[in-house]
């Protein structure tokens, strides 16, 4: 069984990582959401910027309160990107 923390709010002190959303850097100074994601023995800590985070939500709400999606899925351009 699967569930997540609540979403926290925070401000980028330096280039943490890579959005899980959109795949694009977090920069310093941009605020983010992040939450725990828990999956049988597995634990994740999900990062969005919050455009993202919403986006996510809303496809879930469409989706009937949850949805499946890969870090990078909305931005596959991006995978190819140098910044990676």
């Amino acid at each position: 069984m699967s569930h997540q923390t609540e979403i926290a709010t925070h401000v980028a002190k330096k280039r943490i990582r890579k959005c899980d959303w959109c795949w694009e850097h977090i920069k310093i100074g941009d605020k983010y959401h992040t939450y725990r994601y828990f999956d049988g023995g597995s634990a994740y800590t999900i990062y969005m910027h919050p455009e993202c985070c919403e986006a996510m939500g809303e496809m879930a709400r469409e989706e009937g309160g949850w949805c499946e999606w890969v870090p990078g899925m909305e931005r596959p351009s991006c995978a190819n990107s140098k910044e990676m």
